[in-house]
């Protein structure tokens, strides 16, 4: 549960509020989400001495990115 706590010692919080902290949270484990699936890859690729897995391992990254891209929603603010 979330509550604000204001000077006077009540707690109150409006819809607006509360779905800014939310979006918020949804933002950033988006992002953290995000890095660690690139941060994974790129640490496969970089241990790679094989050029067919390392071209294969690119063409994961992009197809990853794409469909960040395109699986992304719009934001219902």
């Amino acid at each position: 549960m979330i509550e604000i706590i204001n000077e006077d010692g009540s707690t109150t919080m409006t819809f607006k509020t509360y779905a800014s902290i939310m979006r918020e949270r949804y933002d950033d484990g988006k992002r953290e989400t995000t890095g660690i699936v690139y941060g994974a890859i790129d640490t496969v690729i970089d241990r790679t001495m094989d050029e067919n897995e390392l071209t294969g391992l690119l063409h994961a990254k992009e197809i990853i990115k794409e469909a960040l891209r395109a699986h992304s929603p719009k934001s219902v603010d």
